[in-house]
């Protein structure tokens, strides 16, 4: 997935803000992805039940923070369907009875949800508009025709789905049944859900939401009932689950056999001192070439990202803010993407030094650079950007993959800057995304 797209609005949008996307091969457990789970899905979801507590102790202030709640308990009802499978309404005669990729949900219903359902309803119209009443209200029938139809409760579900033979292993097991679907539904592709566009950033971000749970449900939602699996008729129409991926099947292969892998477990051994303490070095006294610093030089990303962009991109599971918020917490106002790679700000910053320092390639006598992010292994990014400079030879042209490995020690110490007390770099937190590059170029 790309870290970040311009849309057709010419805006900034970064897809994996809406569409989760879970390593599955670093998962060495059903309780190592639950801990994920509760961690990006659970912590900051209400229960239906929380948001009508909410609502009628006046927490809510306007529709689109009670809308808010929804979304995430939408994201919640749906957090292993977002992360693991793509759903496929399918006739029932025609579902596969023994293949161990196909799965189907097993529910547990909930008698209250139309009770529930109708009373956030209520609570939504009682509600003052935050902004705009008219988006406000496509957004909430959009949000409202997924949230409104859950029939189940959703704290019951299994994190790996039973397959079709499990399910049907008890004929009391109880799955969904859709009423008079429709092939044709409609979903939104990916394009339409990054091009989604409101004047007002929070409702952009709620909108893109609502798009994406919509396809989390791709039949008519009017129509839908918990069934026993043995009262299913072969024309009825059941949802089934598919992996995403080969690695989500893999997962779920390596759960389900008890073969999971075992986390690495790390000690802390009480650090020993070197027998014999090691010399201070002398640079002036032990070294003939004096070390120094000819030319600096930054090359920025071509894409700008203000505080208000970060807000039409809000993720599920980030805390409520606003653009005036990261500005005053931070002192950010904006900072800048790239659209090329990171081999492409190295050769701009490689350059652009050269040329401050009033050199050429045939003074050169290395090329070292410092990046734990670099895409490039054989050659190296030195070598190539040796290349790129028309360096034909050097003594050496070496990458140096080591965090903070770019950041001078003598650097004026500022909040955060690397210090041998904190660990922290602030180098290394500006380049946690390949957003600019710099290249020092000693004179020999």
């Amino acid at each position: 997935m790309q870290s970040f797209e311009l849309n057709r609005n010419g805006k900034i949008v970064f897809p994996s803000n809406f569409f989760p996307d879970l390593d599955f091969s670093a998962f060495t457990s059903v309780e190592h992805l639950d801990a994920v789970i509760r961690r990006d899905f659970d912590t900051k979801a209400p229960s239906v039940s929380e948001i009508l507590s909410r609502s009628a102790q006046g927490v809510y202030k306007s529709k689109f923070e009670l809308m808010r709640d929804m979304a995430l308990s939408g994201f919640w009802a749906n957090r292993f369907a977002l992360t693991m499978f793509d759903k496929k309404p399918t006739r029932w005669s025609d579902v596969p009875r023994n293949r161990d990729d196909i799965y189907m949900p097993t529910l547990t219903p909930w008698p209250e949800a139309a009770d529930r359902m109708a009373a956030v309803q209520s609570a939504y119209r009682e509600l003052p508009a935050a902004w705009d009443e008219s988006a406000e209200n496509l957004i909430f029938a959009r949000l409202f025709n997924v949230f409104g139809s859950r029939r189940h409760i959703a704290g019951s579900l299994p994190t790996v789905k039973p397959t079709v033979e499990q399910l049907l292993s008890d004929p009391n097991n109880m799955t969904l049944r859709i009423g008079n679907h429709d092939p044709d539904f409609p979903i939104y592709t990916y394009d339409e859900v990054l091009d989604s566009s409101e004047d007002v950033a929070e409702l952009e971000a709620l909108g893109r939401w609502s798009m994406v749970l919509h396809n989390q449900h791709p039949y008519n939602r009017n129509d839908i009932e918990v069934v026993k699996v043995s009262d299913l008729r072969d024309d009825d129409y059941v949802v089934i689950f598919t992996p995403r991926d080969r690695e989500v099947q893999r997962f779920i292969t390596r759960a389900t056999s008890g073969k999971t892998r075992k986390g690495v477990s790390y000690t802390s051994p009480t650090p020993v001192a070197p027998s014999k303490p090691f010399p201070a070095i002398d640079v002036n006294k032990e070294f003939a070439v004096r070390p120094r610093i000819d030319a600096l030089a930054v090359a920025h990303g071509d894409t700008v990202c203000t505080n208000e962009d970060l807000i039409r991109n809000t993720a599920y599971n980030w805390s409520p803010m606003t653009a005036e918020s990261i500005a005053a917490k931070t002192g950010i106002e904006q900072r800048r993407y790239t659209s090329g790679t990171f081999e492409d700000l190295a050769l701009s910053a490689a350059k652009q030094a050269v040329e401050h320092a009033k050199v050429g390639p045939e003074n050169i006598g290395a090329v070292i650079v410092c990046t734990c992010t670099s895409g490039r292994l054989i050659p190296s990014l030195a070598t190539w950007i040796s290349g790129e400079l028309g360096i034909a030879q050097s003594h050496a042209s070496y990458d140096l993959i080591a965090a903070c490995a770019a950041c001078p020690t003598d650097l004026p110490r500022r909040p955060g800057s690397c210090s041998r007390s904190s660990g922290r770099c602030w180098w290394c937190a500006s380049r946690s995304s390949p957003t600019r590059s710099a290249m020092c170029v000693p004179r020999a």
